[in-house]
């Protein structure tokens, strides 16, 4: 029987490649030790704080940022926003263009309500949450990149 890395064909290991082993072995150990010695530092996050981070889509038919598939899933809101074969979000208009004032925030309350092109026949745009950046969305919700007349953007379906 010939040993893997036999190379004598004495059946065994010489003095070399049995330092290899011995030297290799010894270094998994201490990686391993390392890490779970390491693994006790690393301070946790519970899912509850993420969870307040970010907020949690409204589950209220009707409500701005609620989900649907359809536009009459949001009345009395006129909107449904979908990416293309995907489920979205009711919303309404916003104020101006560029004008989010009257978008209410998103469900964490981080500020990121903006003004999305859904390219509409008025140029009018709706309220969206913004997730460009890697920012993320309120649990219930995913980012997703869309085009838009003025180029790609990211925001929360």
């Amino acid at each position: 029987m010939r040993l893997r890395g036999d190379t004598t064909g004495s059946g065994t290991l010489g003095p070399v490649r049995r330092t290899k082993l011995v030297v290799q072995r010894l270094a998994f150990v201490s990686l391993a030790l390392a890490l779970w010695a390491c693994g006790s530092q690393v301070p946790s996050t519970s899912t509850a704080d993420t969870d307040d981070d970010v907020g949690v889509q409204p589950d209220a038919p009707g409500a701005v940022y609620s989900p649907c598939g359809a536009p009459d899933a949001c009345a009395p809101l006129p909107y449904c926003v979908f990416p293309s074969g995907e489920d979205g979000y009711c919303t309404q208009e916003c104020v101006g263009p560029d004008d989010a004032s009257g978008c209410p925030d998103d469900p964490g309350a981080l500020g990121r309500a903006f003004c999305l092109d859904i390219g509409l026949p008025s140029g009018a745009r709706v309220c969206g949450i913004d997730c460009d950046d890697g920012l993320p969305c309120p649990d219930g919700m995913r980012c997703e990149e869309v085009e838009t007349d003025a180029g790609p953007t990211r925001a929360c379906f």
